[in-house]
C-alpha cells in the first residue's frame, strides 16, 4: 500500500515538473475525502470533482488495479484520473496540451512489487493483447453507462415506451438520455462518431455537453440544440492542434408536455416518426449543401391520447436485408412502426427486424425508441 510520505513526494514531483498543473491531490476510498490537495487555479471546481469520485468514479473503478481515467472539458482543461494503491487515487487538472507528457509519467508509476518474468510465446502475447482489449471494452462500457438513463424514469410520463439499443461492439456511439423536470420528460436519442471506443469516448463526451445545455422544463429547445452543436465545435478546434481525433454527433431531442398535449423536436440528424390518426410523418434533419453538416430542424405539434413516436439512429435505416443487396431505410422502418401500433413491444420489433436481416451481420450501432403518449 502506498505510505502517505510517499504519495506527498509524488504530488511534489507532478507540481515541480509539470508547470501546466491547476489542481493535484488523492482522494482516499476508505475516508471517501481528499487529502494533500494543491490547487493553482479554478479551472475545475473541487467540490465538482469531489461528487465526480463519489457517485461515478469510485464506483465505476471497481477493484481494478490499472485505472485510468481521462476527460477533456475543453476549454476548462482536462481531468486525469490514476490509481496508486487499491484505496488511493492520484487526480490532476491542467491544459489539454500537457495531457501526453502527464499520461507518460504516470504510466511509469510502480506501486508494487514487480511480478516475475512470464515465458512469452506469440500465443500468450496475442492472448494477452486480447485480454487486455476486453477489459478496456469493459471498463469502457462501466463508463458510458453513466450517461444512459434508466428508462423506469419514463413510467410516470408515458403510456407505453420501449427502447431497442444495440450496439455494434460491446460499447459504441449511440447514446440515449432521458431528463424529468416535474410533469415534462425530455427524449433524446444519440449518434456519435465511430464505433466501440472511439464511439464510446465520443457519447461520454456529448453526454456531459448535454447535462450542461438542457437544464430547464421550458427552455428554448431550438437555441439549446444550437448551444450543443457549438460547444462540440468548439471541443473539436480545441483539440485539433493535439490529436486527429474530433467529434461528429447527430442528436434528436423530444420534450413531451403531457399536460398541455405538446410536443417539441429539435434534431441534428435523428428523426422523429409521428403516427396520429393512422397517418404517419417524419420530421428530419436536412444537410447543408456547402458543408455537408446538418442545420438544427425545430418543430412543434400537439398530439392525441394515444399517439406513438418513433426515434431511431441511422443503424437501423442502412441495415442490410438477409440477400445483404437492399437497406432497410425509411420505408422499412416505416413498414416495422405500423406493425407495432398493433403489437407494441420490443420482442415484435426485434422480431420484424430478425425477419429482415436474417443472418446478415450488424455493421453499426443501432438505437430505436418508441413511446405512446
Amino acid at each position: 500500500m502506498v505510505e502517505e510520505e510517499s504519495a506527498k513526494r509524488l504530488l511534489q514531483d507532478i507540481l515541480t515538473n509539470f508547470q501546466e498543473v491547476e489542481v493535484c491531490g488523492v482522494f482516499d476510498r476508505v475516508s471517501n475525502d481528499f487529502f494533500e490537495v494543491e490547487q493553482r487555479s479554478k479551472s475545475l471546481d473541487i467540490a465538482v470533482i469531489n461528487q465526480m469520485f463519489k457517485d461515478s468514479i469510485i464506483p465505476v473503478a471497481g477493484e481494478d488495479s490499472d485505472f485510468q481515467l481521462f476527460l477533456d472539458y475543453g476549454k476548462k482543461g482536462m481531468l486525469v484520473v490514476h490509481r496508486v494503491s487499491p484505496n488511493w487515487f492520484i487526480f490532476i487538472t491542467s491544459p489539454s496540451r500537457a495531457y501526453a507528457s502527464i499520461n507518460r509519467f504516470l504510466e511509469q508509476l510502480q506501486f508494487s512489487p514487480p511480478s516475475p518474468e512470464p515465458i512469452v510465446t506469440e500465443d500468450s502475447e496475442d492472448l494477452s493483447t486480447t485480454k487486455e482489449f476486453l477489459e478496456e471494452l469493459e471498463s469502457a462500457k462501466r463508463i458510458q453507462s453513466f450517461i444512459l438513463t434508466d428508462q423506469k424514469v419514463l413510467e410516470p410520463h408515458l403510456s407505453e415506451y420501449f427502447l431497442y439499443y444495440q450496439p455494434e461492439s460491446v460499447i459504441g456511439g449511440d447514446f440515449y438520455q432521458f431528463k424529468v423536470f416535474g410533469d415534462i420528460v425530455y427524449l433524446i436519442v444519440g449518434d456519435c462518431t465511430g464505433h466501440g471506443v472511439e464511439g464510446a469516448l465520443s457519447t461520454m463526451t456529448v453526454g456531459l455537453i448535454l447535462n450542461r445545455v438542457i437544464h430547464s422544463p421550458d427552455q428554448d429547445l431550438a437555441e439549446a440544440m444550437e448551444q450543443i452543436t457549438s460547444q462540440i465545435q468548439a471541443f473539436n478546434e480545441n483539440n485539433q492542434a493535439e490529436s486527429a481525433y474530433g467529434i461528429g454527433a447527430e442528436i434528436g431531442i423530444c420534450r413531451v408536455h403531457k399536460k398541455e398535449s405538446k410536443i417539441a423536436f429539435a434534431t441534428t440528424g435523428v428523426p422523429l416518426l409521428h403516427s396520429s390518426n393512422g397517418e404517419m410523418t417524419v420530421i428530419k434533419a436536412r444537410k447543408n449543401h456547402f458543408n455537408g453538416l446538418a442545420k438544427v430542424v425545430y418543430e412543434e405539434r400537439t398530439f392525441k391520447p394515444g399517439d406513438t413516436l418513433f426515434q431511431y439512429t441511422d443503424g437501423l435505416a442502412d441495415q442490410f436485408d438477409v440477400n445483404n443487396k437492399r437497406k432497410l431505410g425509411t420505408v422499412g422502418i416505416k413498414d416495422i412502426c405500423k406493425n407495432l401500433l398493433n403489437t407494441f413491444s420490443e420482442k415484435q420489433f426485434t422480431k420484424d427486424l430478425d425477419g429482415f436481416r436474417g443472418k446478415t451481420p450488424q455493421l453499426d450501432d443501432i438505437t430505436f425508441l418508441a413511446f405512446r403518449l
